[in-house]
């Protein structure tokens, strides 16, 4: 077994979140988004031990709410009243708790269920994190790359790691795909006159959807389907649905969604719904009587 290999996923996790964390702070002079972090971090965890002491008596060493505070705190804008870091894990943590098939799959991705009730009081989805990073513009700029181009590969590398290690390809390949495909056809009918390739680079190429596809979509406990046939279907729902939401909005001014957080949503729905698992047939059991 490799080095690389040996790492468990959820140390890898909090370590590659804590690490954008830093690296964004510093080099973009926003040092208070270590503070905002270390508070949505601890009421994540803090609420999350909480109810599960309350419901089942046990204590846990809480990993996976320590990743799920992180990630909140890579999409929110750091704020200095705190409110959002104080009120948005407790609403991922009642997503968590209160919305599952069983104890094996969530219905709803917790940051994500608390970032989209979140949003129909204030617009707190801002992805500053992965945003704050930029593809090269030219062959020069991997040559000469600034604070900016690095935390891009930074982000791509880590994807392609946790991909490889969730064995989640299919997920992230068929949200590509549909995104690719309906893409095409929108600019296509709209007659837009910007090449196709420049139109993907800019909606697919970039550090949100990178950090949405490669951390958020995979989630484990929301993106189990049984096999890959499934996994693919789950990503080219949540895919198809992010692009539907953004074309009812850009025609449409009833609507004022973040594409991303309420695809994800959505797909999570409609995915668990459609692959619901089965409960067990009750196997007969074998008469005592004897003739």
């Amino acid at each position: 077994m490799s080095v690389v290999s040996s790492i468990k996923i959820k140390h890898f996790m909090i370590g590659y979140l804590s690490l954008l964390i830093v690296y964004i702070a510093v080099f973009f002079n926003n040092y208070f988004a270590l503070i905002s972090s270390a508070v949505t971090v601890s009421m994540y965890v803090v609420c999350d031990l909480a109810w599960t002491y309350w419901r089942q008596r046990v204590w846990y060493v809480p990993l996976s709410s320590v990743i799920s505070g992180l990630v909140l705190s890579m999409v929110i804008a750091p704020d200095p009243s705190f409110a959002p870091a104080i009120f948005l894990p407790f609403i991922a943590v009642i997503g968590k708790q209160l919305f599952h098939f069983g104890k094996e799959r969530h219905l709803l991705n917790p940051a994500a269920f608390a970032l989209a009730m979140a949003s129909f009081v204030a617009p707190l989805v801002a992805w500053w994190g992965p945003s704050t990073s930029r593809t090269p513009a030219s062959f020069g700029g991997f040559l000469r790359p600034d604070a900016a181009n690095i935390l891009f590969f930074i982000l791509l590398l880590g994807g392609l790691y946790i991909l490889w290690r969730q064995n989640k390809w299919m997920v992230a390949v068929a949200f590509f795909a549909a995104q690719a495909f309906f893409l095409m056809l929108i600019s296509l009918a709209d007659g837009i006159d910007l090449p196709i390739t420049e139109i993907l680079s800019s909606r697919l190429f970039n550090g949100v959807t990178i950090f949405f596809a490669t951390v958020m979509l995979i989630e484990p406990m929301t993106s189990m389907f049984g096999d890959w046939k499934n996994e693919f279907i789950y990503g080219f729902i949540v895919g198809v649905v992010t692009i539907a939401i953004g074309y009812v909005e850009q025609n449409f001014s009833f609507i004022s969604l973040d594409t991303l957080i309420f695809g994800l949503i959505i797909g999570n729905f409609i995915a668990g719904i459609w692959f619901l698992p089965s409960k067990p047939k009750a196997v007969p059991q074998p008469s005592s009587h004897r003739v």
